[in-house]
């Protein structure tokens, strides 16, 4: 939901800077926020990832497996 919003505010900011006459101001806010929503899917992709590992390390071991390094 938080990166839906950021998605939302980015769409904005391209709107007034592709319409406004002085919209090249805005130009560094875009490719800030830009770099910061791509921040944040890197960060959820990691974090799904890890989340995986600790979820089928679990499952291993509650059919009882040895639990492994993670």
């Amino acid at each position: 939901m938080f990166l839906e919003r950021l998605e939302n505010a980015r769409t904005k900011m391209l709107e007034i800077v592709n319409t406004r006459p002085d919209g090249e101001l805005y130009l560094p806010l875009l490719v800030r926020l830009d770099h910061e929503i791509e921040s944040i899917k890197a960060e959820a992709s990691d974090t799904a990832d890890l989340m995986a590992k600790y979820r089928a390390e679990f499952q291993k071991i509650q059919s009882g497996g040895a639990p492994s390094v993670v």
